[in-house]
């Protein structure tokens, strides 16, 4: 795996699910209800399956990558300081650039 796919891998996860919470929002403020626009929840684990080839769970079955995209907030919450996209593929691959 490239850091350019791995990077890109990681961005389209993060902008679908805000797409995806904001259109359900958006639409939930109009019909005055909770609605979920569509769900592309199969389609993100699926893309992060294909990333574990890569990066796979450790012997305890902890996934880096599922703490970042839905633990962590893509980065806000849960490391010392704001982790990138970047940051977490340097933090998988144990390189700084």
């Amino acid at each position: 795996m490239t850091k350019a796919l791995f990077i890109s891998s990681i961005e389209a996860i993060r902008i679908q699910m805000a797409n995806d919470k904001s259109y359900s929002y958006a639409l939930g403020e109009l019909l005055k209800s909770d609605v979920q626009l569509y769900d592309n929840s199969k389609l993100i684990k699926s893309i992060i399956e294909l990333l574990h080839l890569s990066f796979p769970r450790d012997e305890d079955g902890f996934s880096e990558i599922e703490f970042y995209c839905f633990e962590s907030d893509f980065g806000k919450v849960g490391y010392d300081d704001f982790l990138s996209s970047e940051g977490l593929w340097e933090l998988l691959t144990n390189t700084t650039s």
